[in-house]
């Protein structure tokens, strides 16, 4: 910042010298614009003087015609030259009001005017009321008091001339004297610019210049690669600049130098290619990678490294490229020394118009495509349809299992598009989904089909997964089947046949032998459970098809509880396990009778699975959107295995607990349904010997 420091004080020293010239320059023209207003102005006061005097003498005139021939004409020439009296007196009090030496002359103007102008007003009415013959002696009257008026105003108004005559006398010789004076300022001013002018420029050019100079002859020893002159011996920014363009031509060689040294031993090879397509220069990674020495290829060809059946297409990629219109890199198979090997490369093509001539890269991609080949084998040998697809849906690629599942020719997939195949062909990455599909000659069948998206060097790609389901849905068929068998052949006699064997241990049938009683009574609470385990086979069938019904209406938090614990309360007392809650009053909308039937069923598990004595405890809060119920006990706990398989249907921790604890490997599955078609979630949280916390939220507010 020095040269800027000594910059700015020289220039705030000239911008001083400026402003003293302008100032000076601008109060002498102040000075000559007021001499010349003056003058302006003494010439208007001029006129207005002799104005008035010409309207008194005009109003006397007048008022004579009038006073002799009362004519109208005569009257209103009069009243005309009158009104002019008092204007003219009004602007020539406006604009001698700031001129003390005409203030005496135009008091006695305007009080002789007024005189005259009462004198003048009483000879009017004397005309306007009498006669000629008797207003004509009062016509002498009047002009012997008006005259002495009227020559006085003629002297006040002389004296005011004069005055303004005076100040017209001598404003040409101020004026000439101001003009001289601009003139003066004028050229001294000229001459301190022009002396400061030159001292700029000895100073800038003398000192600076020659730096500038020096600073130039770098640039262009830098822009040809010659080693630059010596270091400024200057601490202001030219020598701060000099040191920085050293540094820079220090780093931009440094650059080069490890540029050379990232080209020398890249592991691809980098070329340039002449518009012709012969080699400028080549990286030595040829040697390793193609086998070539880059010495071998200067000036070569590059098609001739390339495989013949490749050439045309590889001039095509090259026009392009030149054109603007390649891309992304393409694919071509180079002839690796000796002829015997083809080395698969990936290129990256870039036209230079300035140095017109090709800046590539070549990728060895020889174990990519050996991979690739191997991946293309193993999709070959999968058992499911394999189909590859572009982001608009046309086949691309399709496996021989797909083929199979379609009953169509491979040769049969060019053309077609994968809403010829299935239905639902949004695009994009997909979960497993089902839909309808089509086999060759329209044949629909149930299928399942997945989605992914990847990026390849040609593009945007879909993978696409199609499996043949109509198995599954024979099963799911011949399941639902077993189910409603179930349902009508099993339940209606075992319905029929509890209620006999209850009749039987009730006495109804008469007194039994003791021993007859405990088997009515074992055979009883076995067709119970299989009447439970039947009917929790229906509910689950009727949830998964969605024909569960459920009565959404608002209930209260408590209820719901109070609902559950009276159901359990017995069975609690049997095991003497104590239930205690605490429960948050909340309302929130449910089927009351289904979330009752979730709470009894946690209950009952945290029952069965707790010692004598335990505790057992329910709670109920507010979680965010929520309502949380939770249930928790201190029994064995869950085994991690098994934590993620819980509610799953026929699922038990141990195999022994359906034979001593009873239940049928349904209940927690059937809560996960009544809890999920709420819009809600379950979940358990266990340590094996800890007790379990088992869980579930249903949104606060009906959706």
């Amino acid at each position: 910042m020095k040269i800027v420091y000594k910059g700015l004080a020289l220039m705030i020293s000239i911008l001083a010298v400026q402003l003293g010239f302008v100032f000076v320059l601008l109060n002498l023209l102040d000075q000559a614009e007021r001499t010349a207003a003056r003058e302006a102005q003494a010439k208007l006061i001029v006129g207005h003087t002799n104005k008035l005097m010409h309207t008194y003498y005009d109003a006397a005139n007048t008022l004579k015609g009038y006073f002799l021939s009362r004519d109208d004409k005569a009257r209103a020439q009069y009243e005309a030259v009158m009104n002019k009296v008092p204007l003219e007196l009004d602007w020539l009090s406006t604009n001698l009001k700031g001129n003390p030496d005409a203030k005496a002359s135009l008091e006695a103007i305007r009080k002789k005017s007024d005189q005259i102008l009462n004198i003048l007003k009483e000879a009017k009415r004397t005309a306007d009321e009498e006669s000629v013959i008797s207003a004509i002696p009062r016509l002498g009257e009047f002009r012997a008091e008006i005259q002495p008026l009227f020559d006085g105003l003629v002297v006040d108004a002389d004296k005011l001339i004069k005055r303004q005559e005076k100040i017209l006398e001598e404003n040409p010789a101020t004026q000439a004297r101001e003009r001289a004076e601009i003139r003066n300022i004028l050229y001294i001013g000229l001459a301190s610019n022009v002396g400061i002018a030159i001292f700029i420029a000895f100073y800038f050019f003398a000192n600076i210049v020659s730096r500038v100079d020096i600073l130039m002859d770098n640039t262009r020893r830098l822009s040809k690669g010659e080693s630059l002159r010596g270091r400024l011996k200057a601490d202001d920014e030219l020598g701060e600049l000099d040191r920085v363009f050293h540094e820079m031509a220090a780093a931009l060689s440094e650059a080069r130098r490890k540029e050379r040294a990232i080209f020398d031993n890249a592991l691809d090879v980098i070329c340039a290619i002449d518009s012709e397509g012969r080699f400028q220069e080549v990286s030595p990674a040829s040697t390793s990678v193609w086998g070539y020495e880059p010495q071998s290829l200067t000036g070569a060809e590059l098609k001739e490294l390339v495989a013949e059946d490749q050439r045309a297409e590889l001039t095509l990629c090259l026009e392009a490229a030149k054109s603007g219109s390649l891309t992304g890199p393409f694919e071509a198979s180079v002839v690796a020394a000796g002829g015997e090997n083809l080395i698969e490369t990936l290129w990256t093509v870039q036209w230079n118009q300035d140095d017109s001539c090709f800046y590539c890269v070549a990728h060895d991609i020889t174990d990519r495509k050996r991979v690739e080949s191997r991946i293309r084998e193993v999709i070959e040998r999968l058992p499911v349809g394999i189909a590859v697809a572009h982001p608009d849906g046309s086949i691309e690629y399709v496996n021989p299992k797909l083929c199979e599942t379609f009953s169509y020719e491979p040769y049969q997939f060019d053309g077609l598009h994968l809403k010829d195949l299935y239905d639902d062909t949004d695009g994009g990455d997909t979960g497993l989904k089902e839909t309808r599909a089509r086999r060759a000659g329209a044949i629909e069948f149930p299928a399942e089909v997945s989605s992914v998206s990847y990026d390849t060097h040609e593009g945007m790609r879909q993978l696409v997964v199609v499996i043949d389901v109509t198995e599954k849905f024979e099963l799911l068929r011949l399941r639902r089947s077993f189910v409603s068998m179930v349902s009508h052949e099993l339940r209606t006699p075992l319905t029929s046949v509890q209620s006999f064997l209850g009749m039987l241990t009730m006495g109804v049938y008469g007194d039994l032998p003791e021993q007859v009683t405990k088997l009515g009574a074992s055979a009883e609470r076995s067709t119970n459970q299989l009447i439970r385990l039947i009917n929790d086979l229906l509910d689950v069938e009727r949830m998964e098809q969605g024909r569960l019904e459920m009565k959404i209406q608002a209930v209260n938090s408590r209820d719901v509880l109070q609902a559950a614990l009276e159901a359990v309360e017995g069975f609690a007392d049997r095991y003497e396990v104590e239930v205690d809650c605490d429960v948050e009053d909340m309302g929130f909308p449910c089927d009351q009778d289904r979330v009752s039937q979730v709470l009894i069923n946690l209950i009952s598990n945290a029952v069965k699975f707790s010692d004598r004595g335990d505790s057992v405890h329910v709670r109920a809060s507010r979680s965010g959107d929520n309502v949380r119920f939770e249930v928790e006990d201190s029994g064995r706990g869950i085994p991690a295995p098994y934590l993620s398989a819980v509610f799953e249907r026929f699922q038990q921790v141990d195999e022994s607990d359906a034979r001593e604890k009873g239940g049928s490997g349904l209940g927690l599955a059937i809560c996960k349904v009544i809890v999920e078609s709420h819009g809600g979630t379950i979940g358990v949280e266990s340590e094996e010997g800890k007790g379990s916390l088992f869980w579930f939220t249903l949104p606060a507010s009906e959706n």
